[in-house]
């Protein structure tokens, strides 16, 4: 079952974590190519929807870290950012930027369009509430519960804030994971 929180200031917003089986079975369910195309770009890379629908190929590169996004962003003073963000071998191969034919033209597929195709994919596993920004979500708290060190996992999404990254990332830990993490505490037996 998808975890889910409904926000506080915000009467009817869910946000919604995946676990990884629940990645593996969104996957599965894709019947169209074009939405399996832009859920594992979102998923495999943890970018900003807006950030997903502007990478391009040329963006992937490969070095001592392995392989590489260049995601080209912006701060919330306005001021642009430039990260490197590690992505999956699956996604060397990805023909992005992800297109949509309009007119025998194919564009580079809106914001608004990539937030259809998740919905529709998040409705076929009853989670319609699902959206680009819960696969980020989702793809942090797999990190996260992987072991991988939080400061790492900020700096590869493009975070500044540790409250925030606390606050919406943190406390939501999948509770096989708490358990997990407990167990670490018997030093005191």
């Amino acid at each position: 079952m998808v975890r889910k929180i409904e926000f506080p200031k915000k009467k009817g917003k869910y946000a919604c974590w995946l676990s990884k089986n629940e990645v593996k079975h969104l996957i599965e369910n894709c019947t169209k190519s074009r939405d399996q195309e832009i859920i594992l770009t979102l998923l495999a890379s943890g970018l900003r929807v807006h950030e997903a629908c502007k990478a391009s190929s040329r963006d992937i590169f490969e070095d001592d870290r392995g392989l590489m996004i260049k995601v080209f962003g912006k701060g919330k003073d306005g001021r642009k950012k430039y990260r490197e963000t590690p992505i999956p071998f699956t996604l060397k191969m990805a023909d992005l930027p992800i297109t949509r034919k309009y007119g025998g033209v194919h564009n580079p597929i809106s914001t608004h369009t990539a937030l259809n195709w998740v919905k529709e994919a998040g409705a076929k596993m009853d989670c319609p509430e699902l959206s680009p920004h819960d696969l980020r979500r989702s793809y942090a708290s797999i990190l996260l519960e992987s072991g991988i060190d939080p400061a790492v996992i900020m700096e590869w999404l493009g975070w500044s804030s540790w409250e925030t990254f606390r606050k919406y990332y943190m406390n939501v830990a999948n509770p096989d994971f708490q358990k997990q993490e407990r167990l670490k505490m018997d030093f005191l037996n």
